[in-house]
């Protein structure tokens, strides 16, 4: 869960028609699980290519580009889904990508590196910070108006993500002082 599915029909109420906003909001929630995994794809295909293993990233983001082709085209036919099939498509192909390259970096790096444990803590940060953002924006939302309910409800969201990935040592202070 991301904070772009929790106030993703927020964001869109900003400038839209409730007819538009309702399509929106609901490709929007389809497509915000691509977001984590594109998010750990940069991640992995970072490492990957810093331990030299450049073609890698790029061999499964053909593969996933090749399954987000087939997918849109079986999906986008059927009318049940309709346009949603291209976004559910976009998952699905960020979703293969991003295993692949796991894969690929736990046959490379050295196994004392537990990669599940740290996908799993960015992943608990993410849900907390999901529903801090909702929480927020529910409270807020009944005093003030869309737009300040939404900044600040998004710029807790930030504080909680940051202040839990440094709790959880997930990153230092020192990697964001420049030297």
């Amino acid at each position: 869960m991301t904070m772009k599915k929790c106030i993703k029909r927020y964001i869109v109420d900003l400038n839209n028609s409730p007819e538009a906003i309702n399509g929106t909001a609901e490709l929007l929630s389809i497509l915000s699980i691509s977001l984590i995994c594109l998010c750990m794809i940069q991640i992995l295909t970072a490492i990957l290519q810093a331990v030299g293993s450049p073609e890698k990233p790029v061999k499964n983001l053909v593969i996933g580009s090749l399954v987000k082709i087939v997918l849109t085209y079986i999906l986008t036919g059927i009318s049940y889904f309709n346009v949603k099939g291209a976004a559910i498509s976009t998952d699905v192909a960020f979703l293969v990508a991003m295993v692949l390259n796991y894969i690929d970096l736990e046959k490379i790096v050295d196994k004392k590196y537990n990669l599940l444990s740290y996908a799993i803590k960015v992943l608990a940060i993410s849900i907390i910070m999901a529903v801090s953002v909702k929480i927020v924006y529910e409270l807020l939302s009944m005093r003030f108006s869309l737009l300040i309910s939404t900044s600040l409800s998004i710029s807790f969201g930030i504080i909680v993500y940051a202040g839990l990935a440094l709790l959880l040592k997930l990153v230092k202070i020192e990697d964001f002082i420049s030297k």
